[in-house]
């Protein structure tokens, strides 16, 4: 019999890798700290916490409730402790780390801190099982995270009893595979643009795990109704396959199928390719892997090179609505049905109907079951700002049956409750109604509460297949600075319009598909629509077709190449190099100061004069600046690191991480030169710290994420601290203030106010 998911989390948490990371902190500290290790373990708490921690570790030996024997202050940490110690011995726990960059955190502390705070978050199992059950969504990340963190201190076999343990027991599967520590690569498309907090489908999720830990099996489909939720369980699939990939897979790629693709009279270059028969779906596959160049080839050949790509670097492949192919396009269809799955790539499909041959590999989407239903509804209320004490069993029952349970359809009548006089309104009016008329009218509605400039944001941002800067929308819409980010807002307050995606150094805004084609289909007569569509067309006609996508195409191979078990930098070296020769492009610079950055051992004199370069070619790649700067800073070489930041300014003007790190490195600056005794330029760049630490607080805050929060805590620590610097008690004193407003949990934050409340007796609110 398998164990639950609460078992599972108790013994994976509790007995695995909390016992684990104690030893290591425990071994690190002391060897460190020697006969100063209690006070220094003390350190990241206030009294009052650490009393707390004690009193929470004692009392149940002392009542009898548990049986546990004590040997030392270490034993008395539990997980919620890890961050805080995490957080303050980093460099210490990981001294001889190399830190890679990767795009989902500006720092390997970063990550690792994100995880610790993964399983802080989700639930704390120490003590004993909750007795509310863990989902499946929730026990895999927490236990994954636990694995990675297992995986980067060095505890491979802790690591391994994890893996078997998700692997094995949460998702049943027979087929055990090594640990792979690290993510893969993909091309999904942004998750806002697919879905918004997934919820449930852990049936469906299981039967698709069981499928791909088989080897024999490679092809697999979800079928079922529009609006049920195919695209949405996809999607999050493979993002687990990303984030914890078996052996041997090197991407996960996305395919859109489409049967009329609207461009409104120009080609737009989209994050992720949608195709209309094999020939476009071979191109798209092939600029995804960035073998660009085989995209001028017959189709025969084109076909031939793709398939040794799947097997040289083996994907999960997803097409969506595979169905959406007119029926002359059965080839394209044949091609991922029967050719690909000979390779070591498997592929995933979505259709609206079953496919042929495919009836005992297909999952059968319907809607939510009930209690799915009732955490959809629950969740949704919340995005939305609806009061969630309206919904009572009754009313949840009504909103599925009338729904269908479909995911599309109950965020529809929900959005619908906060046009009309009621839920029970709202109910009436989808169930006279039914179905896309339903949606119409629900979108209808919707839009008439929206302001002017709010429909006007809207409905610029439904045109083309790509995301919208904010001069973009300005120019198509002729509106002021005020009334863009006022229509901005208000879109984003209601959730049609998502937080922007940052593209070339942009924010960049889009429309849900689902919502877009709507969209069009309500709006496509009026006068309004019209005159924004001849907008749209006047500005981007004629967009001249340059080298990008070749270089995408170079740019991609070359990454494949490093991320390869083999770390071919070689290769990848004379592949950018060739292809500078050709295209004198700051990008590829850019990448290939990327390559000896990451070179074993690091070339750094080499990278950072490819950046640079890149830089002098005047990149518009945030990402250039990003690896340039982190390489700075992970060598200690503040001015650079200024340096660096202060240009990443010019092009990304009060971008909060190249702002926060501006502050910090002249802090850090700072600090050396009054090491020196130079104490002129040691005030020079502790005031220049405060300047870019001010300018990052005072940014507009909305929808912050989890790093946005992180980046400015750690701009109001450079504040007091070049503050007390510079004796600006009062200062010290009013960004402390803020500083707990903010973010009274931050770790900094307890520590530096216990030490500048004691030093200057301050009195903080």
């Amino acid at each position: 019999m398998k164990p639950d998911t609460n078992t599972l989390c108790y013994q994976g948490i509790q007995r695995i890798y909390r016992n684990s990371v104690v030893n290591f902190i425990r071994s690190t500290l002391t060897n460190k700290f020697v006969d100063k290790t209690l006070e220094n373990l003390k350190s990241p708490f206030t009294a009052e916490e650490w009393g707390r921690i004690s009193q929470d570790a004692y009392t149940p030996i002392i009542s009898g409730e548990i049986n546990t024997h004590i040997t030392d202050n270490f034993d008395i940490l539990s997980v919620n402790h890890f961050f805080n110690i995490f957080d303050k011995f980093y460099d210490i726990l990981f001294p001889n780390e190399v830190k890679v960059k990767n795009k989902d955190s500006n720092r390997n502390r970063t990550t690792i801190l994100n995880w610790l705070k993964e399983i802080k978050n989700i639930r704390d199992p120490l003590s004993h099982p909750a007795e509310e059950a863990f989902e499946i969504n929730d026990a895999f990340p927490i236990l994954d995270s636990a694995r990675r963190v297992l995986l980067r201190i060095g505890d491979v076999k802790s690591a391994d009893e994890l893996q078997n343990m998700i692997q094995i027991d949460l998702f049943h599967q027979t087929d055990l595979v090594n640990k792979i520590p690290i993510q893969i690569d993909d091309q999904l498309p942004p998750k806002e643009t697919i879905v918004i907090d997934f919820i449930g489908r852990e049936k469906q999720l299981q039967e698709l795990w069981t499928w791909f830990s088989d080897p024999s099996s490679r092809r697999w489909a979800l079928s079922g109704d529009g609006g049920k939720g195919k695209t949405a369980i996809a999607y999050f699939f493979a993002t687990q396959v990303r984030d914890s990939p078996p052996p041997l897979y090197v991407t996960v790629l996305w395919l859109s199928a489409k049967r009329i693709k609207f461009t409104e009279g120009t080609i737009i270059e989209t994050p992720y390719a949608d195709f209309s028969n094999l020939d476009s779906a071979l191109n798209s596959l092939l600029s995804q892997y960035g073998w660009n160049d085989e995209t001028k080839q017959p189709t025969q050949t084109k076909a031939k090179k793709l398939l040794e790509l799947f097997d040289a670097f083996p994907a999960l492949v997803v097409v969506d609505d595979i169905d959406s192919l007119e029926t002359t396009e059965e080839d394209a269809i044949e091609f991922f049905s029967l050719e690909l799955p000979r390779t070591h790539s498997k592929v995933l499909f979505t259709s609206r109907r079953l496919l042929f041959g495919m009836g005992k590999t297909t999952t059968n989407i319907t809607g939510f079951a009930d209690f799915e239903g009732k955490q959809f509804i629950n969740s949704r209320c919340q995005l939305l700002s609806i009061d969630c004490s309206q919904f009572s069993d009754d009313i949840i029952r009504k909103i599925l049956m009338v729904t269908d349970a479909s995911p599309l359809y109950i965020e529809d009548l929900l959005r619908l409750s906060a046009s009309v006089k009621s839920i029970d309104t709202a109910i009436d009016e989808w169930e006279n109604r039914g179905g896309q008329e339903a949606r119409r009218y629900a979108l209808g509605r919707e839009c008439e509460m929206l302001s002017t400039h709010g429909r006007a944001i809207l409905l610029a941002s439904c045109f083309g297949e790509h995301p919208f800067s904010y001069t973009e929308l300005q120019s198509i819409t002729n509106l002021s600075d005020s009334s863009v980010t006022s229509g901005i807002q208000e879109l984003q307050n209601l959730f049609l319009v998502p937080k922007p995606r940052f593209i070339d150094g942009q924010p960049r805004y889009e429309v849900n598909k689902n919502t877009r084609m709507l969209i069009r289909e309500l709006y496509a007569g009026s006068e309004e629509y019209q005159r924004y569509r001849k907008a749209y067309g006047v500005i981007f006609k004629g967009m001249p077709a340059d080298l990008r996508s070749e270089i995408a195409a170079i740019i991609r191979q070359a990454m494949l190449l490093i991320r390869s078990p083999r770390f071919e930098f070689l290769e990848a070296e004379h592949l950018l190099k060739s292809g500078i020769a050709r295209y004198p492009s700051p990008d590829l610079h850019g990448v290939l100061g990327v390559v000896y950055k990451l070179w074993q051992p690091r070339r750094l004199t080499d990278a950072r004069e490819q950046f640079k370069r890149s830089v002098q070619l005047k990149t518009k790649k945030e990402e250039t600046f990003i690896h340039w700067l982190q390489m700075e800073l992970d060598e200690d070489n503040w001015l650079n690191a200024i340096k660096v930041s202060e240009s990443a300014l010019l092009q990304f003007e009060n971008d909060l991480y190249f702002l926060v790190s501006a502050a910090e490195a002249n802090d850090r600056y700072a600090k050396s030169m009054r090491a020196n005794l130079e104490h002129e330029k040691a005030k020079e760049h502790y005031e220049k710290s405060i300047e870019f630490g001010l300018r990052a607080i005072n940014k507009p805050r909305y929808q912050l994420d989890s790093t946005d929060r992180k980046n400015l805590c750690n701009a109001y620590r450079c504040l007091v601290i070049s503050f007390e610097a510079l004796n600006d008690v009062k200062n010290i004193n009013r960004y402390l203030n803020e500083w707990n407003q903010f973010c009274p949990e931050n770790s900094d934050l307890q520590t530096e106010t216990t030490r500048l409340c004691r030093k200057y007796h301050l009195l903080i609110e």
